[in-house]
């Protein structure tokens, strides 16, 4: 699957969610892109 469909499919699943769920989900996509982005920072640091 190419990321256009990934990202597409994932969006319609994600208006399917209950309000409840939404935030839930929500909340974990930020911690997993906060993790990612402090895990890049330490990485660029150990380089500099």
């Amino acid at each position: 699957m190419k990321t256009d469909a990934f990202s597409q499919q994932n969006l319609v699943l994600r208006q399917q969610l209950t309000p409840e769920n939404r935030t839930y989900y929500e909340a974990i996509i930020v911690y997993v892109r906060g993790r990612a982005f402090l895990k890049m920072t330490r990485s660029w640091n150990k380089v500099s």
